[in-house]
């Protein structure tokens, strides 16, 4: 981490990149905005979205006011730039991929032009793609440039890489060029001109890249307060986080409310029930009447209520921090000497920081169900929010007529539906039937001898599941479970190899050792997007069904 004396005046405002690997899921997606929010982000570049267009609506927050997404329609790639409430944004132009790889939007940041570049770059060699997206970034003599995003290529193949190598790819050098004549910089490498710190582990290679960069224009080096790589955890990726010093940044001091969870601790319930006995047998005299006894345990408590949450938020936090510190002395440790040791010593140090970020993950979760509930029915705001939504989902804003003209009237769109309505559900049934009972009366309908039905209906046979497998060996197949779960899992997979998913007895996952591992639930929930598995099958005993074995 890097600290400067940045510019007078202004609070930080924390700009965020962070390639998440998958927002599909509920947990992983609740896991990620925890985590940004305990890294206090205010403007984010997420890369790796994996989100459809009409799934945006999973990044709108509570906490976060605007979205721009790319609009790739397809469960990969995907970049995104988010703004908290916190923040006086107005955007003035959006320039988004269709293909999901970069999204720019112009606008002003506290009455600063700037201009906010996410790029996911392709993981091959690609100056064609590195060229296009600098051509398009508009507004450079006039605004200032905030560049971040998953280059997928090291600038300097030396200091960037665990591993290093002598040559250049032609992306880098593209955008290193790019950066150079226009006056922007790496503000990171500028502070840290000879540092090795990386971005990126490889599970596969065992390998450490910095992949992951900002890039601003030279006259915000006076604002800088911070940069720093955090730990690489929850994706294959560290979130970058850059402080930068805006003069008409002012926070206030937000406002205090009860979590309502905290009524669901024993300890907590505990802790109040003896507070109050405490207040009651100090404070209760016949001297002080029942109105003032009442306002005044009210303030007492909130003041014992807010002391018990800051001491367990600051436990809670203090532990994560030591885990994020202890994962990054051995990413560190493990880039300079890798060692099987370390690296087992790494994985069950993730383990212990998934654990304790999916716990606050059920509890926001379980937060987010009771707000639905409270005031999903009521005439509240978020009520009005939801039928917003559900009008702004159902309005048709332009039809083309018989003549193929686009119309944005609404009595022409009425009456044009409907017409067609009318004339689809008109009948045309025939007045004459002569034509029709003719037909009727020629027709010969083929029928099947009774083997040969009995052949169609009888159950399928391990060959020919085995002879459809293997037809399939060279094929990929993509499952899109609605809900992670096994049985969900089961439905599909019967689906695709169109049989009954009762001929399914079970589904195992092979592990390293060649065991057999039993799908469940919670591992299909820690199955990473875009898992891949080849599937055999295996007679089940005392039963016609089988398993399918994921390897």
């Amino acid at each position: 981490m890097v600290n400067m004396s940045a510019a007078d005046g202004g609070h930080p405002v924390r700009f965020i990149s962070w390639n998440v690997k998958g927002l599909n899921g509920p947990v992983k997606r609740a896991k990620v905005f925890s985590h940004l929010k305990q890294l206090k982000a205010d403007i984010l570049f997420l890369q790796e979205t994996h989100l459809r267009v009409e799934d945006h609506n999973r990044l709108r927050k509570a906490w976060i006011s605007q979205v721009f997404h790319s609009r790739f329609n397809s469960r990969s790639r995907g970049v995104a730039i988010l703004i908290t409430k916190r923040m006086q944004f107005t955007p003035s132009d959006v320039i988004s991929d269709p293909n999901g790889r970069f999204i720019i939007v112009s606008g002003s940041l506290f009455q600063i032009p700037v201009i906010l570049v996410n790029v996911y770059a392709p993981n091959w060699d690609d100056v064609q793609f590195a060229n296009r997206v600098l051509s398009l970034i508009p507004n450079l003599n006039t605004h200032k440039l905030i560049f971040s995003g998953d280059l997928n290529c090291a600038i300097d193949p030396l200091l960037d890489r665990s591993c290093p190598r002598g040559t250049f790819a032609g992306m880098a050098k593209a955008f290193s060029m790019f950066m150079q004549q226009n006056g922007y910089m790496d503000p990171w490498r500028f502070l840290n001109p000879s540092v090795r710190q990386f971005s990126f582990f490889s599970h596969v290679h065992h390998s450490y890249s910095r992949l992951d960069y900002f890039f601003i224009d030279n006259s915000l080096i006076p604002m800088i307060r911070q940069i720093e790589y955090t730990a690489i955890v929850i994706s294959d990726h560290s979130p970058v986080k850059l402080d930068l010093c805006f003069p008409l940044n002012v926070r206030e001091r937000p406002l205090w409310r009860l979590n309502p969870l905290l009524l669901s601790n024993e300890k907590f319930c505990s802790y109040i029930s003896a507070n109050i006995d405490t207040f009651f047998e100090t404070n209760k005299t016949e001297s002080v009447s029942y109105s003032l006894l009442w306002e005044t345990l009210e303030a007492y408590l909130r003041g014992q209520i807010i002391s018990y949450t800051s001491h367990a938020n600051k436990e809670r936090r203090k532990e994560m921090q030591v885990l994020l510190k202890s994962i990054w002395d051995l990413d560190r440790k493990y880039s300079e000497a890798p060692t099987a040791e370390l690296y087992k010593s790494r994985v069950d140090l993730q383990a212990k920081f998934n654990l304790l970020s999916t716990n606050l993950s059920e509890q926001l979760i379980l937060k987010t169900r009771g707000l639905y509930y409270e005031y999903g029915d009521k005439a509240s705001r978020l009520m009005a929010h939801q039928l917003k939504r559900q009008a702004a989902s159902r309005l048709i804003p332009q039809v083309r007529d018989m003549h193929q003209n686009l119309t944005s009237n609404p009595k022409e769109i009425n009456n044009i539906f409907a017409t067609f309505y009318s004339s689809l559900y008109a009948s045309e049934f025939p007045s004459d039937k002569t034509n029709m009972e003719r037909f009727l009366d020629n027709l010969e309908i083929p029928t099947l001898e009774p083997e040969e039905v009995e052949n169609l209906d009888r159950a399928l046979g391990q060959e020919e599941i085995n002879n459809a497998i293997m037809a399939m060996q060279n094929v990929y197949h993509a499952i899109y479970l609605e809900e992670l779960t096994a049985i969900e899992m089961t439905e599909k997979i019967a689906q695709l190899f169109n049989i009954s998913p009762r001929q399914i007895h079970q589904i195992y996952k092979q592990g390293p050792t060649g065991i057999h591992v039993l799908v469940s639930d919670e591992m299909i929930q820690n199955f990473q997007d875009e898992s891949c598995f080849i599937l055999d099958t295996l007679k089940a005993e005392g039963c016609d069904s089988y398993h399918i074995i994921l390897k």
